[in-house]
């Protein structure tokens, strides 16, 4: 590009000084102008041979270096066989005439990507996954390790492969109107290949940590680990080839932006395009939602594995569904008016109930970082037996009826919603332009004269810290009376209880279809009686209400079903439906 620019200026002068200056003298103006015609054009012509010379000096310049770069000696290594399939890319590209073409460029790029990632994919397969799988490394690691660790990725593998193929096909026949968006909608839209990738995402972890443990307990395949590295091109790691497939899709979406931005509308390509960003899309958002709901697994079994060992005596916390919600320190009745505390650990489908005792001799910290925190700050201090365990499906809370409870209960709502609304009055008052510091004086003690209540009513009534489960079993109903230590806790414990029995109620597969088992006959008080409605009662006895009608009179019947289900009796209900 200089020798271009210096040619252009000695063209430039050599045509400034060869034409002379305009005459004034009338009788030689069509003398002159041919004069200068004629020497403007030869002018021109000089500049163009100029311009020619160096546009050919420059093209075998070139044409040089690619062929010092084609002489280079190849060998059978996967170094020599990229920059084999590099060099034709290359000379595809130099000599196809795809001068300024970005769209055309952005293709080679996503091909160079592809070729790149299957060469990733080979490494892994041929270096790591076939010599561990060979009779002669048999004794490094088990196969069904090299199995755990590879997952997965010789399917991907010979996806890209396929893909990578038809890339290269496209790229020999490059013109124009040459697509690319059908080829990769053809290949990726397929389901099998969303659970191929699903299926490798739910496995890294496993293949981090089957790495990880087997290079602790197998110093001979940490050492394979590490020549194999050595060896490599880029110097990658195992671990740094593996996180390859996740990236690979954030990857396509870039590039395929790219394409897009630099494709005309009207090109047959543009519509497949279009439809290969949303698919690349949809594809992320899914990988995304698996790797954080692996995450998010983790970590809850890092916490249930943490109070396995905080809490003594129970070894099976960890279950697939299984999430710790709250902890809360709480006081029983133990008979003679006497309570004793005790932990209370709720999950989304179980209560644990613990004895608590001071912890003596070397505190063990807890993982902050694994174990929530309204645990860890008691941890330092107690230690937790295991007593027993119970469903909530078992577990009911016990409304109270009594009225004393009720008008607390109110008192302190309107005492909550009295400081809500004198705060939004002070608030108010401070935007007045007129003096009111009296006003404000006065509205200030009041709210904290109510504030003051509201705290009293709150920490003083017991009667509100307390809350009565009912624990059912086939042997019958048993009430558990708690204490809190203060009435939000309490409300905490209940709101979370009630949402977790909920959302139990709702898992469809916890609650199979009911086996039947056997028939009770019930009596009928009048001929005619039909099936209405049956009702469970909410006694601590359990009992079923069965009601009949003939649209005239009505019939209840009351079935017990503890210790066995049976008809306790039949009452006429006269002129009732």
């Amino acid at each position: 590009m200089t020798h271009n620019r210096e040619s252009l200026r000695l063209s430039l002068l050599d045509l400034q000084q060869n034409t002379p200056a305009t005459s004034n003298g009338s009788s030689n103006n069509v003398s002159v102008s041919q004069t200068m015609s004629v020497m403007a054009n030869q002018a021109i012509t000089t500049a163009v041979n100029r311009i020619n010379k160096v546009i050919v000096a420059h093209q075998n310049d070139k044409c040089e270096r690619l062929k010092k770069m084609q002489s280079i000696t190849c060998s059978d290594s996967e170094d020599d066989s990229e920059r084999r399939a590099q060099l034709e890319i290359n000379n595809r590209w130099n000599y196809g005439h795809y001068d300024g073409d970005t769209r055309t460029h952005v293709v080679q790029e996503i091909l160079r990507n592809e070729q790149s990632y299957v060469e990733s994919l080979q490494t892994i397969v041929s270096k790591y996954f076939k010599v561990l799988k060979s009779p002669e490394h048999a004794g490094m690691i088990d196969s069904r390790t090299v199995d755990e660790i590879f997952f997965m990725v010789p399917d991907i593998l010979e996806i890209h492969q396929k893909f990578l193929a038809e890339l290269k096909s496209r790229w020999d026949s490059w013109e124009a109107n040459q697509k690319v968006g059908d080829a990769f909608l053809e290949t990726f839209s397929k389901l099998e290949v969303l659970e191929v990738y699903t299926s490798f995402v739910n496995n890294c972890n496993r293949a981090k940590n089957a790495i990880r443990s087997t290079k602790h307990q197998r110093p001979s395949f940490a050492k394979f680990l590490e020549i194999t590295a050595r060896e490599h091109k880029g110097k990658l790691t195992l671990d740094n080839l593996l996180i390859k497939p996740v990236q690979k899709f954030p990857n396509y979406e870039m590039l395929f932006q790219r394409l897009i931005k630099h494709t005309d509308r009207d090109h047959p390509d543009q519509k497949h395009l279009q439809d290969v960003l949303k698919l690349v899309h949809d594809i992320l958002v899914h990988i995304n939602c698996k790797e954080r709901e692996i995450l998010e697994n983790g970590q809850r079994e890092a916490t249930l594995r943490e109070l396995e060992g905080v809490i003594e005596g129970i070894t099976d916390l960890i279950t697939s569904d299984r999430q710790f919600l709250l902890f809360d320190l709480v006081s029983m009745p133990s008979g003679q008016g006497a309570r004793k505390e005790r932990g209370f650990f709720l999950f989304n489908d179980l209560l644990v109930l613990t004895s608590i005792k001071k912890r003596s001799g070397t505190i063990r910290k807890p993982n902050p970082s694994t174990c929530p925190g309204t645990v860890a700050s008691t941890l330092d201090t107690n230690k937790y037996k295991f007593l027993t365990k119970i469903s909530l499906d078992c577990l009911e809370i016990v409304k109270t009826k009594d009225e004393n409870v009720k008008r607390i209960m109110n008192e302190i709502e309107n005492l909550a919603e009295d400081c809500n609304k004198l705060q939004q009055i002070a608030d108010v008052t401070a935007s007045l332009k007129y003096p009111h510091q009296y006003l404000e004086d006065v509205i200030r003690e009041l709210l904290r004269d109510v504030q003051r209540q509201l705290s009293e009513r709150q920490t003083n009534d017991t009667q509100l810290n307390m809350l009565d489960l009912l624990v059912n079993s086939p042997n019958g109903s048993q009430k558990l009376s708690i204490v809190f230590s203060k009435a939000e806790k309490r409300t905490q414990w209940e709101q979370t209880f009630n949402e977790a029995k909920q959302k139990l109620a709702a898992t469809l597969e916890r609650h199979p279809i009911p086996e039947f088992l056997m028939s009770i006959p019930i009596r009928k008080t009048r001929a005619g009686l039909q099936f209405t409605c049956a009702a469970a009662t909410l006694s601590e006895k359990r009992d079923v209400w069965v009601c009949n009608s003939d649209g005239y009179v009505g019939q209840v019947c009351i079935m017990s079903l503890y210790p066995e289900p049976n008809v306790t009796s039949c009452n006429g209900v006269c002129n009732a439906r």
